[in-house]
């Protein structure tokens, strides 16, 4: 884990814009992963929650969901440890971003 210090004036300015578009990329892909899993809980209470789409969609979105929480929670740790302790972190999580993650659920 690198330190503020090593940081030039400029690289400091770039590396706190970097992860504050870092946590606004992460809060807007979680909104929109929640998003999902709110439209999808309604048709699958609709179709049934016994039916087997409707259960398996609302499974990968909750999925989709809960990876894009643990990214948004790791962007703000690592731009709060920036600004708060001049330490730069590496990402925590090991899973494929959103976008990725289901390509078809992308699609409007």
């Amino acid at each position: 884990m690198r330190t503020h210090t090593q940081l030039s004036g400029e690289d400091l300015e770039t590396t706190e814009a970097e992860l504050f578009l870092r946590v606004t990329a992460a809060k807007n892909a979680y909104q929109e992963a929640k998003a999902r899993v709110t439209s999808l809980n309604r048709i699958a209470l609709d179709t049934g929650l016994t039916h087997s789409d409707g259960a398996l969609a609302l499974r990968q979105a909750l999925r989709i969901e809960r990876e894009a929480l643990d990214r948004y929670s790791d962007a703000l740790k690592s731009f709060t440890d920036f600004v708060l302790r001049h330490k730069i972190r590496q990402p925590d999580y090991g899973v494929p971003p959103v976008d990725d993650a289901l390509p078809g659920l992308n699609e409007k």
